[in-house]
């Protein structure tokens, strides 16, 4: 039987599979169908598949982290636009009780 090797994106080497034929839409000895970017006649490029997903996946999830700063600092900015104004409605809300004591307008 041919050995072939399998790989996901959830695996950290190349698993060594039996197969009666080689190929989609074949299966290995687990069942699984072998597709051309999860069974590799050489474990060479399996290993090649595996860094490659690997690097890509650090890559979105950098984009992830980016977007999420981005995202933080927008909220930081909109936090502080808030307590200004919250300040300002005090101040002017201090002022409009002073005036009404007073017997100014209301």
């Amino acid at each position: 039987m041919p050995t072939v090797y399998y790989v996901n994106s959830k695996m950290t080497k190349p698993e060594p599979v039996e197969c009666e034929i080689v190929g989609w839409p074949n299966t290995d000895e687990m069942g699984r169908t072998m597709y051309e970017n999860t069974h590799y006649r050489k474990e060479a490029d399996a290993w090649k598949w595996l860094v490659r997903d690997a690097a890509a996946h650090l890559e979105l999830l950098a984009g992830r982290i980016s977007r999420a700063r981005s995202e933080l600092l927008d909220a930081e900015n909109d936090a502080a636009d808030a307590v200004v104004r919250a300040s300002e409605i005090r101040a002017a809300k201090n002022l409009f009780d002073a005036n009404t004591k007073r017997g100014g307008k209301k």
